[in-house]
């Protein structure tokens, strides 16, 4: 199961395109997918000891049995910290310090008052906490499509290729729903809602302000309640392909038309997160960085940790 939460963090920080010295087993492979990605500067130099840790002790439990649970949760908490280490390193982001509580009390060199901290106002108003106006300032991120994944709704299978959904901004506004339901519009493209099509799919952004229907995307998010995208387009042409006995219809071109909040998506790489506003770059130079992308493979990461957790408690 940690291996399967390595594999999953891994493989979206290989390029997709044809690149020399990138093969099939070192796409398939999680040893070789490593090793290269530490060799081209995708993950820190300082965890190539690290991952041969990690290959041994995966190895050992799942050839020869021998891996206990005592050491499943050394490995699980060694591959938490490798993974999210990485994932600073790469993103760039500072040092954090966590309070005692779980709070964050240092980023880098400067202190961050703990959230019981009020701001002093002179005008009477209502105070406002620091975990109140850190929530103000964020936003919701993320992927609405992954291109080449496959899809499946009933019996049915389709996989958005690259470049099948252009320029999303333009033309007859799209919106943002909760679970499909146009009753309640979130954002449109007019107002607060940004996407990008990028080489790795449909890149979306939700700028948060105090409307209400905003507050509770938000929060819907926030609690875990919708964490996943779902897009509702309409798909031309009928080209389909054969694979692994699916008969999938291969997507080159559709028109978008909404995309949802949503407990589970079709699409399973496809994801939303909140991501602070402070600061922020434009959606488009996240997505040339990778950030959306890492921010997708850290969130496959925890989830299939967690996973990992509740089989070992019920061992």
């Amino acid at each position: 199961m940690l291996r399967l939460a390595i594999d999953l963090a891994t493989k979206p920080l290989l390029p997709e395109e044809f690149t020399p010295g990138l093969n099939r087993e070192t796409r398939r492979d999680l040893a070789p997918r490593l090793a290269w990605l530490l060799d081209n500067g995708r993950l820190p130099g300082e965890l190539r000891e690290l991952s041969d840790c990690i290959r041994e002790d995966g190895n050992d439990g799942a050839h020869d049995g021998t891996l206990g649970r005592e050491d499943a949760e050394d490995l699980m908490d060694f591959a938490s910290a490798v993974n999210w280490r990485g994932y600073e390193v790469a993103s760039g982001w500072p040092d954090l310090e966590y309070g005692g509580v779980g709070y964050i009390t240092q980023i880098g060199n400067k202190s961050v008052a703990p959230p019981s901290t009020v701001k002093a106002v002179d005008d009477g108003a209502p105070r406002m906490t620091v975990a109140q106006e850190w929530a103000e300032r964020k936003h919701i991120q993320g992927y609405a499509i992954r291109w080449r994944s496959i899809i499946n709704q009933g019996d049915k299978y389709f996989c958005f290729l690259p470049g099948s959904i252009k320029y999303p901004m333009l033309g007859e506004q799209k919106l943002l729903l909760f679970d499909h339901d146009p009753s309640e519009i979130v954002a449109t493209t007019c107002d607060g809602l940004v996407l990008h099509a990028d080489d790795y799919g449909l890149a979306m952004r939700l700028y948060i302000d105090n409307r209400p229907v905003r507050r509770k995307a938000l929060e819907t998010v926030r609690s875990g309640e919708r964490t996943a995208l779902s897009v509702g387009v309409i798909m031309h042409g009928s080209e389909y392909k054969e694979i692994d006995g699916l008969r999938i219809r291969m997507v080159r071109s559709a028109t978008l038309e909404e995309i949802s909040l949503v407990p589970e998506g079709a699409c399973r790489p496809a994801y939303c997160t909140l991501i602070d506003g402070e600061g922020a770059r434009l959606l488009e130079d996240d997505a040339n960085s990778l950030r959306v992308l890492k921010d997708g493979a850290a969130r496959a990461f925890t989830n299939a940790l967690r996973e990992a957790q509740v089989a070992l408690s019920h061992r």
